[in-house]
């Protein structure tokens, strides 16, 4: 395999020249700023309904994911025998959940 470099600048002299270009370019730019530098503010205003989102969003993110006394109730109720599930119930959820627009979830 033979190699040519066909340039007139060697690689190496080119990328120290580009470091020297680079460093001009930034020291120009520090000294510019340094004399113009007005300090800027940046704002942002929040809607209710932003206020009322993020804040329902915090409660839900706090809240425990199991209702430890419910869990409780229902395992005390299972291992008595009393526990008798609501048949009619059960199938009105899960057919509520089948029509709800998944959407607002996601």
């Amino acid at each position: 395999m033979i190699i040519k470099n066909n340039s007139v600048i060697d690689p190496y002299q080119k990328a120290s020249l580009d470091n020297i270009d680079t460093n001009k370019k930034n020291a120009a730019v520090e000294n510019n700023s340094e004399a113009n530098f007005t300090p800027k503010t940046d704002t942002i205003s929040l809607s209710e309904e932003a206020k009322l989102r993020t804040q329902a969003y915090s409660d839900a993110s706090n809240a425990p994911d199991v209702r430890a006394e419910k869990v409780a109730r229902l395992k005390a109720e299972v291992s008595n025998g009393t526990y008798t599930p609501n048949s009619l119930r059960t199938a009105q959820a899960m057919v509520a959940d089948m029509f709800t627009d998944k959407a607002l979830y996601a």
